[in-house]
């Protein structure tokens, strides 16, 4: 099976450029026709995150902890987001240097485990980490040629 039909939090990263040496761009998914820009690593990690947080997919093996107080006492209920665009739809976005579909299986140990293609490449690899996933990032975005 191929992440490309089967996980619902499909995430295409588009590499725009590299300033100061990190990466920026736009991630699209399946749950938002708009594009959403990311000025560097450190924040696509952090607003990815926060979207498999929303969907609730994968569910992370520990909770962030948050130091707010809860209203009602109540854990709040995931957000309900539609599909609205298929996996058709997300394939044909690509980046100015390089362009990365990331399906994140799990979420352990504080961090990601799944797999990334480099879609101009077609180069597949298994990641166990969220820094092992932007290393190949990074690697694949100085083999375009920056």
């Amino acid at each position: 099976m191929t992440i490309e039909k089967s996980l619902p939090n499909m995430v295409m990263v588009c590499v725009d450029g590299v300033e100061n040496g990190d990466i920026y761009g736009r991630y699209f998914h399946r749950y938002k026709k708009e594009e959403t820009f990311f000025p560097d690593s450190a924040t696509l990690v952090i607003e990815m995150e926060r979207f498999y947080d929303a969907i609730g997919y994968p569910q992370a093996a520990t909770k962030t902890r948050k130091f707010m107080e809860r209203k009602g006492g109540r854990i709040p209920a995931k957000e309900h987001m539609a599909v609205i665009s298929d996996s058709q739809t997300l394939m044909q976005f690509r980046g100015k240097l390089a362009t990365f579909l990331v399906g994140v299986t799990s979420r352990q140990n504080a961090s990601w485990q799944g797999q990334v293609v480099w879609m101009e490449q077609k180069i597949r690899k298994h990641f166990c980490s969220d820094m092992d996933l932007m290393v190949f990032v990074d690697e694949a975005v100085k083999k375009s040629g920056m």
